[in-house]
C-alpha cells in the first residue's frame, strides 16, 4: 500500500466521522452507501482477476 492509498483511506475515514456525529437521521444511507462500496470494491476485483484468465 502507498502513502497516497493510507492517506485517501484516512481521509474518507474521516470524512465518514465527521458526517456521522453530526447528523443522526441518515445512518441507514450510510450503511448502504458503505455496502455499496464494499459491493463496487469486490465487483471490480473478482472482475479484474476473471478477464484476465482469458
Amino acid at each position: 500500500m502507498t502513502l497516497r492509498e493510507s492517506l485517501m483511506g484516512i481521509t474518507i475515514i474521516v470524512g465518514i466521522a465527521i458526517i456521522a456525529n453530526t447528523s443522526s437521521d441518515y445512518y441507514l444511507a450510510m450503511i448502504l452507501a458503505l455496502i455499496s462500496a464494499l459491493g463496487a470494491a469486490f465487483f471490480s476485483v473478482i472482475n479484474g482477476k476473471l478477464s484476465t484468465r482469458t
